[in-house]
């Protein structure tokens, strides 16, 4: 069997894992348009504050692919396909057949279309190459005013970045709020408290309309009126799946491409995972693009498998968002803000402290926390497994905020209907360079 994977991050390296757990023999090749092995993205921003070294970010070995019998054709680009004849087409007209492929293209930053996009000095974050631009151009110009586009957690941790190696940061978020789709508006706040100390000037309401500069950028315009001066400008507003090949294909693609269950496309060959598919999100209701790490991982590795023959269900996991800023600990699971019939209880609200859980009836369907976040794994589990969870609201209501003591208590009934695979465990997240992992 030939097995093709396009995509080498969290979904290629799980699938390929797979496929050699359940077949030795079968010829793997992985495609990576990047010369790097398999690294973490969600890190790259350490590398850029310096809190971080190369080694620290990588998925894997150095000798996972060699071990696992892949080839990998690192620094390649695949450009077109023919699904009739089975075969990929790569930018240096290579041509690779396939029996069973899959497509983990990621998705790619959404720049804003005005004018000066292009100006060298406009870049995303979301690669090696992006984060190896960004240094080059801090370093050739030490302290120079930065501009960060957007307010979710990239954004942030792009903010953070830059602030600690001596920038002057503004961050321009066009909601009313940052993170908006990780926190509340209190537990926002608290972090934007944080983020103002450590020097960084935020700006809400308003998008940048024009980049200005010939060759390199020198400055942002507003849509306020307002002209700021500066040499780079990170744009992280959001994410555009990279479905271009798929579309070649005659694949089925809505806002990603569309899957069923088992991760398999409209074509019994070709199978999608990560931030290129679309899915059934069970907390939504309805079908979206979860661009999570931990999914990804899932829909690898259910992808992987039924390629090389099984039929396994991908885990679809509830969105888990988590982060520290400037040593401050933030997290969020499921809903952050109640829907028509649900119950908002709010445990603590203090400084840097915060608690919040939403409720539909006695099912816990989303918490918000900030500061002490060791139970969000515990969260998550209630929450992911429909696990009756009214013990929290009572002790909620006696304003008890240490819930070590329920997780004794109450936990060996609850638990021991728990999986024990890893998908579901509830077990406390580690910090990993400023964000979290499982």
């Amino acid at each position: 069997m030939r097995y093709l994977i396009i995509g080498n991050s969290a979904a290629g390296v799980t699938a390929a894992e797979a496929i050699r757990r359940t077949d030795q023999r079968g010829e793997i090749t992985l495609i990576a348009d990047e010369t790097y092995p398999a690294y973490s993205r969600i890190f790259i921003t350490n590398i850029v504050a310096g809190t971080a070294r190369w080694e620290d970010i990588l998925m894997r070995p150095p000798d996972f692919y060699q071990r696992l019998g892949i080839k990998a054709l690192l620094g390649r680009r695949a450009v077109g396909a023919d699904l009739e004849g089975r075969t990929v087409y790569l930018e240096n007209g290579e041509a690779l057949v396939f029996d069973r492929l899959l497509l983990a293209t990621g998705a790619s930053p959404q720049l804003p279309r005005v004018a000066g996009s292009s100006l060298k000095g406009v870049t995303g974050m979301r690669t090696m190459a992006d984060a190896l631009k960004v240094i080059k151009i801090l370093d050739e110009a030490p302290g120079a005013p930065v501009v960060v586009l957007g307010g979710g957690l990239v954004s942030l941790k792009s903010a953070e970045a830059m602030a600690r190696r001596g920038g002057q940061v503004l961050l321009v978020v066009k909601s009313r709020q940052i993170l908006s789709q990780m926190l509340d508006e209190k537990a926002a706040a608290i972090i934007q408290k944080r983020m103002e100390r450590a020097g960084i000037k935020i700006t809400f309401g308003y998008d940048v309309s024009a980049f200005t500069g010939r060759e390199r950028l020198e400055g942002i315009h507003l849509e306020n009126g307002e002209d700021i001066s500066s040499r780079l400008a990170i744009i992280a507003k959001g994410v555009m799946p990279n479905t271009d090949l798929a579309k070649l294909m005659g694949l089925h693609v809505n806002k990603g491409i569309v899957v069923d269950g088992y991760q398999r496309t409209n074509s019994e060959v070709v199978y999608a995972a990560g931030d290129v598919c679309e899915t059934y999100d069970p907390l939504k209701q309805q079908r979206a693009v979860n661009a999570m790490w931990p999914n990804a991982v899932f829909q690898g590795a259910a992808a992987g498998a039924n390629m090389a023959g099984a039929q396994e269900l991908a885990h679809i996991g509830v969105r888990v968002n988590a982060a520290s800023f400037f040593g401050l600990q933030a997290a969020s699971v499921g809903w952050t803000r109640p829907r028509e019939g649900d119950e908002e209880i709010t445990v603590i609200d203090r400084e840097e402290s915060y608690l919040k859980f939403i409720f539909r009836g006695e099912q816990l369907v989303g918490a918000v926390v900030i500061g002490d976040v060791r139970n969000i794994g515990y969260y998550r589990w209630l929450v992911a497994e429909e696990k009756p969870a009214g013990f929290l609201r009572r002790e909620a209501g006696r304003k008890v905020y240490n819930f070590s003591t329920y997780r004794a208590k109450v936990g060996a009934d609850l638990l021991q209907d728990a999986p024990t695979s890893p998908a579901a465990p509830p077990r406390r997240m580690k910090m990993a360079k400023g964000f979290f992992s499982w």
